[in-house]
């Protein structure tokens, strides 16, 4: 099927901004994969069809508009998607790709018994409270991100992660909260 090129003419008229409104919902490493994927679903647009007509039942209204409301929503799926990839993961798979020195075997066996340690806490922690945690201090997501994924505020997930710092350090006597 053949783009419509006043459709392709707003789409890149406006792409650097989608860029950045992808990049400020979604994280930069994927906005560009966003953007490319609005284009290619609103490349199928034929300007004339009626479906995509002006008029009151629902159709597009404002080009621009329907265009930065499907890049919003493909951020949106975008982190559930990585949300519900890294909530599949143990902390033990996390830290299978970390670079690790040599250990002796009483090093090894100290290093597992915290891990497990670690683990139980984690898992004794609220669902909420533990995907927060886990989202920033297992896979370096931002609060903004934790926001969007859990549906609350930045400073809400603020206090998740908070919540679950002072949680496992009462849990733990080793753990001590990161630095923001």
């Amino acid at each position: 099927m053949q783009e419509d090129e006043s459709v392709v003419d707003v789409f890149l008229q406006h792409r650097a901004s989608l860029i950045e409104y992808a990049a400020a919902r979604a994280g930069r490493e994927h906005a560009e994969d966003v953007v490319q994927e609005a284009f290619i679903r609103l490349s199928a647009i034929q300007g004339n069809d009626p479906q995509w007509a002006f008029g009151p039942r629902g159709e597009i209204r404002n080009l621009n508009s329907y265009l930065f409301g499907v890049v919003r929503n493909l951020c949106t799926d975008r982190l559930r998607a990585l949300a519900q990839d890294r909530s599949r993961r143990s902390p033990e798979e996390a830290l299978q790709n970390v670079p690790q020195k040599e250990r002796s075997p009483e090093e090894e066996v100290l290093v597992r018994e915290q891990l497990r340690l670690v683990k139980h806490a984690i898992e004794g922690l609220p669902p909420r409270i533990a995907t927060a945690f886990k989202m920033r201090w297992i896979d370096g997501v931002s609060f903004k991100l934790i926001a969007a994924q859990l549906g609350v505020s930045v400073a809400r997930a603020d206090q998740l992660v908070r919540q679950a710092e002072v949680r496992l350090s009462q849990q733990l006597p080793d753990f001590k909260p990161r630095c923001r």
